[in-house]
């Protein structure tokens, strides 16, 4: 997949279609205009092509490049005008409209907001929308400001339907000042897309060797520090790189664990509190081995040569996508694609990655072809007659005639007597179940023909397919069977 196709790919998949009352409200950090622009290109035109409506709130710049981009796609612009289905705006003209006394406010917001996507959004129209009114606030220095219209914008999604994505350039988080403001800017969206120096990286593992790369910098410029602290360059340098990591480190989706050289934790990042459910807090100056490794919950203890850190602290050499399982704190297993990297100072940097869904797709695949396998079996045996009906007497309690449940046995070229809840599953999954009812229904309603009254089970499909019906009124018809004397279940 091309660079562009992957940003525009991100955006649309943070901020899907989903259902409901639930709201995205996307966030994306940007280096190029060209990364910004295809993001939000793919984002707004995503909607378009589905039917929807955008709104376009930038800088007469940015709406001229986003325009030209979703012509490009296909999007006739012009008509989605017409029809109110793209609407556009100047940011900072909009942002003046419910300004007061210098900062955002929220009543003028939401009635001036509001009745945009009102109007976005006639007909039941899906409505997504992007802003750049907290970037122009940041630019100007009014964090607090822009924190607070990203606040607006979460409560007025308790009143209308949407989808919102913002972008901030990340030349405004250049200082170690901005650190905590950026954390409280992300934790007011539910997605966050990375600048494109980590976004474009092909693959999870490229991702987290990069992880570890920005950490293992980090370790050798702090080393470096305190050897020289006097020194200004040193001291600056470190700061611009303590503040990369910690925006890397909070933005990403693999988990990170720092620990020392005594297998400590040194910290860890959101995405790992929230795979492994502790916090830092919780974990901070444990041995982090014999929390999420060492000790499993069925008691079993993995050998030392086990252990991914067992390498990189013994031989200090980097160990890269090990599958592996972790720990979490309410005592369930987490699988995992883990790599582990010494830092230069002691310690080792732990970057890692659920993959129970990989693991999920892997045993669909495994179970299928095991059906795949069944069915070719169950083939060979209707061609050589190797399915079977056994008997099973049922005596009434009072009165009545006995009868007769037949249950389906396939006996194996081995000789062996294989059941039916082995292969009747597959057959089913499949589509050959029909096969298998019309023999057991030609045998069935034979017996039925020499006075037994027998039952037989049939699978649901069958049951509800008129085909069935016809072949057992002709099977009935062809060996004079009397019709009460075979039961279908």
């Amino acid at each position: 997949m091309a660079p562009s196709d992957r940003t525009r790919s991100a955006a649309n998949s943070l901020a899907g279609p989903g259902g409901g009352r639930a709201h995205e409200h996307v966030v994306e950090f940007y280096e190029t205009e060209k990364f910004l622009a295809d993001t939000v290109t793919g984002f707004v035109g995503a909607g378009l092509h589905a039917g929807g409506a955008a709104i376009v709130v930038a800088t007469a710049a940015h709406r001229c490049a986003f325009e030209d981009a979703l012509r490009r796609s296909g999007i006739d612009v012009d008509r989605a005008v017409d029809a109110d289905r793209y609407l556009a705006f100047d940011a900072s003209e909009l942002l003046e409209q419910f300004m007061a006394d210098g900062a955002p406010d929220q009543r003028r917001f939401q009635e001036l907001i509001g009745a945009v996507l009102k109007r976005a959004g006639a007909g039941s129209r899906r409505v997504r929308v992007y802003g750049e009114m907290v970037a122009l606030l940041w630019a100007a220095g009014d964090t607090d400001s822009a924190i607070a219209l990203e606040g607006f914008w979460n409560e007025l999604a308790e009143l209308h339907e949407f989808e919102l994505m913002c972008a901030y350039p990340m030349s405004g988080f250049k200082d170690a000042a901005s650190a905590e403001a950026f954390q409280q800017v992300c934790g007011q969206h539910t997605s966050v897309i990375p600048s494109e120096s980590y976004s474009l990286l092909g693959g999870a593992d490229a991702k987290r060797r990069e992880v570890a790369r920005l950490q293992q910098e980090n370790a050798v410029l702090r080393a470096e520090a305190r050897r020289a602290q006097a020194e200004q360059a040193s001291s600056a340098a470190r700061r611009h790189l303590d503040e990369l990591c910690v925006i890397t480190m909070e933005t990403i989706a693999e988990g990170v664990l720092e620990l020392d050289d005594e297998g400590r934790l040194v910290c860890m990042n959101a995405a790992a509190e929230r795979m492994l459910g502790w916090t830092e807090n919780e974990l901070l100056g444990h041995q982090v081995e014999d929390l999420i490794h060492r000790h499993r919950p069925d008691g079993v203890t993995p050998p030392a040569n086990n252990s991914p850190l067992t390498a990189v602290f013994s031989q200090r050499r980097t160990v890269r996508s090990r599958e592996d399982s972790f720990i979490r704190r309410d005592g369930r297993l987490l699988p995992v694609l883990c790599s582990a990297t010494p830092e230069v100072g002691g310690g080792i940097v732990i970057a890692f990655s659920d993959v129970t869904e990989e693991i999920e797709k892997r045993r669909r695949a495994e179970r299928r072809l095991d059906s795949v396998g069944w069915v070719s079996r169950v083939r060979e045996a209707l061609a050589e007659d190797r399915l079977q009906l056994h008997s099973q007497p049922i005596l009434p309690l009072k009165g009545g005639a006995a009868r007769e449940e037949l249950l389906l046995r396939m006996v194996g070229r081995d000789g062996e007597l294989v059941r039916a809840g082995a292969f009747l599953p597959a057959t089913e999954e499949l589509g050959l179940s029909f096969e298998v009812d019309r023999w057991v229904i030609a045998q069935a309603v034979r017996f039925a023909a020499l006075g037994r009254i027998v039952q037989v089970n049939l699978s649901a499909a069958s049951m509800a397919d008129l085909r069935v019906l016809e072949f057992v009124e002709r099977e009935l018809g062809t060996v004079e069977a009397p019709p009460g004397n075979v039961v279908f279940e």
